[in-house]
């Protein structure tokens, strides 16, 4: 694999992580009701709430998503 193949794997990788970040975003939006994971549909925690008033995934799904991207 040479430095242009590697260039455009990390390219795919990022767009596609953006990609999932954004529906996520908007399937928290559609539901109505912040502090829902958009992935699992279970309550996000207060304190990660606390600590990040955007987020839109609990803890357990935003790891899967980023284990997924590297």
């Amino acid at each position: 694999m040479d430095i242009f193949d590697q260039a455009q794997e990390r390219d795919e990788l990022f767009r596609d992580n953006a990609l999932q970040e954004h529906f996520a975003k908007r399937r928290s939006r559609l539901r109505g009701s912040d502090g829902i994971c958009a992935d699992c549909g279970e309550p996000i925690p207060k304190k990660r709430l606390k600590a990040n008033p955007q987020a839109t995934r609990c803890v357990e799904c935003q790891e899967k998503s980023e284990r997924k991207g590297y």
